[in-house]
């Protein structure tokens, strides 16, 4: 019996790159990012949060934590400033 060695390769590597490119999409969905305001700074959110409750904002850096609540959720953001 006789195996095809080319096609098992062929069909492997393909696998391993859909893998690889379905990672590779964006976290945020396409709707979400149409329905977000990203005009809103984190200042802004800050000092006036009642203001932009139930909107969906858009805020860039890096979450260092979250922590699940019944109400929403509590993130701890790390703002890194340009220089």
């Amino acid at each position: 019996m006789k195996t095809n060695l080319c096609g098992t390769h062929f069909l492997l590597i393909w696998l391993i790159a859909a893998l690889f490119i379905s990672g590779c999409g964006p976290v945020i969905s396409q709707e979400v990012r149409k329905e977000a305001d990203q005009t809103i700074g984190f200042e802004e959110l800050l000092a006036n949060p009642d203001a932009y409750r139930g909107r969906t904002v858009l805020l860039g850096g890096v979450i260092a934590g979250s922590v699940n609540k019944k109400d929403g959720t509590l993130l701890e953001r790390v703002t890194c400033k340009r220089i």
